[in-house]
């Protein structure tokens, strides 16, 4: 890392030499021990892999590698945080671990070093350039082990950096508004060497003020390390039950639900409640992530699942065979994956069209099969989650087919209008206004007196 020494709005206190410190405190609320992976992690085929339990970092000569946990955000609003990783790092190696990340040109990283001398060192990357923020504080002798406990403790804008118990910096910063992530970051500090740091687990830590007493209610119930995961999922249930709260804490609340049934395999509760949390506190690009999270461990359980994969062998061997269809969809459904059971359902109702098609060209009666109608329900009932987590996902072209799908197939107006509303929404998020005024107009037609179309063409128009 090539690094400017600068001025900075801050204050940097260097604690005193061998003050040891005690332990975080506060609730675990996340861990990894990198044996049952976080799917979060940024991991780079080249530089970082996880292997027989440890994650092991192989940095470029004079290189520095970064490595974010994905779908996982953080404030410090009425708490604090405490991050920490155990490590082993050779000689001319440096490891620690990365918050207030706003982006990847902008964010905190401090360090324990074994450059020149046994160190702690804090740098911030601001628009893309390295900024130290202080003289690297020595490690006091006596305190350097084989193995490396390296914390750093949030609080509002201050950091402190721990290293083995001992506190090397504590400095107020100007951070970024928000939430932020977190991850690891290390370094070959040699000019042609080759450095294997390895990384034993990874925690975070929460304390929280008294400002949040929800909150605190919430994870107490929801975020027991001691506890399984089915049990903590029970646990979050219960707390949205109670329906308490503001919306934000409510949408916390679905946030620890979806966290505690992802790990306990329940993928259609996680994407309920991830679902839930968008919509009582948008955007939320927490639960957005973890959506697509939640969405792609459903999608490796549908391709590991038997059922699925008799019905889809059978499907190979007589794909004009709708009945295989339906029996794949419901298995979809059962598992929470509501895309893939849409794909399915809509299959069916496209074949019953072009029979009802066929049969009235030929003058005959067409007498539509007993899953059709079961087939257009089901579709109805899915477009609610996939046209909103499409949009969600800024996907606004299929977010739109979805919505005219369920347009399409709908008989009564009472089910039409909404489809229609929401597809004007879709079209005025994606810039495309005369579409938005066009279903606005239709939907007022279909149901005068509609304020939702009402109010959104005073707006529009």
């Amino acid at each position: 890392m090539r690094v400017a020494a600068f001025s900075v709005i801050l204050v940097f206190a260097m604690a005193l030499s061998g003050q040891a410190v005690a332990m975080c405190e506060g609730q675990v609320v996340l861990e990894d021990s990198f044996d049952d992976t976080l799917t979060g992690w940024e991991l780079s085929q080249d530089f970082s892999r996880i292997e027989d339990g440890i994650l092991r970092i192989t940095p470029k000569s004079n290189r520095g590698h970064r490595i974010v946990l994905r779908g996982f955000f953080f404030n410090l609003r009425n708490k604090k945080l405490c991050l920490e990783i155990n490590v082993r790092a050779p000689e001319s190696s440096s490891i620690g671990v990365v918050y207030w990340y706003a982006d990847q040109d902008n964010y905190f990283t401090s360090m324990f070093s074994s450059r020149e001398e046994i160190e702690g060192r804090t740098f911030r990357k601001k628009d893309g350039s390295w900024l130290r923020l202080s003289e690297h504080a020595a490690l006091p002798e006596g305190s350097i082990a084989d193995e490396q406990s390296i914390r750093v403790q949030l609080e509002e804008n201050v950091a402190t950096l721990i290293i083995n118990g001992e506190e090397l910096q504590n400095f107020r910063a100007q951070t970024p508004e928000g939430d932020f992530q977190i991850g690891i970051y290390a370094e070959n500090n040699t000019e042609d060497g080759a450095v294997e740091i390895e990384v034993l687990d990874f925690a975070v830590r929460q304390e929280i003020g008294p400002q949040a007493a929800f909150q605190d209610f919430v994870q107490t119930t929801c975020i027991n390390a001691d506890l399984p995961w089915t049990e903590r999922s029970l646990a979050c249930r219960t707390v949205n039950f109670l329906g308490i709260g503001l919306e934000k804490d409510r949408a916390l609340a679905h946030m620890y639900t979806g966290d505690a049934a992802l790990h306990a395999g329940d993928f259609t509760l996680a994407l309920q409640s991830y679902n839930q949390a968008v919509e009582l506190d948008p955007p939320n690009p927490a639960a957005v992530a973890r959506i697509e999270t939640a969405m792609t461990r459903v999608r490796d359980a549908a391709g590991e699942d038997e059922e699925i994969a008799q019905h889809t062998a059978a499907i190979s061997e007589d794909p004009a065979n709708m009945e295989l269809y339906v029996e794949r969809a419901r298995a979809y459904g059962t598992l929470g994956a509501a895309e893939l059971a849409f794909d399915d359902w809509t299959k069916v109702l496209a074949v019953a069209d072009e029979a009802k098609a066929m049969a009235e060209a030929e003058g005959g009666a067409y007498e539509p099969p007993y899953f059709v109608s079961e087939a257009r329900s089901s579709v109805q009932f899915l477009i609610p989650y996939v046209w909103k987590r499409r949009f969600w996902f800024a996907d606004y072209e299929l977010a739109a087919e979805y919505l005219s799908v369920g347009i399409e197939i709908s008989e009564f107006n009472w089910q039409i209008v909404p489809f229609l509303e929401s597809r004007a929404t879709v079209h005025e998020a994606a810039g495309n206004n005369d579409l938005a005024i066009a279903d606005y107009r239709r939907a007022l037609e279909l149901t005068p007196g509609s304020l939702v179309s009402e109010e959104a063409l005073k707006r529009l128009q």
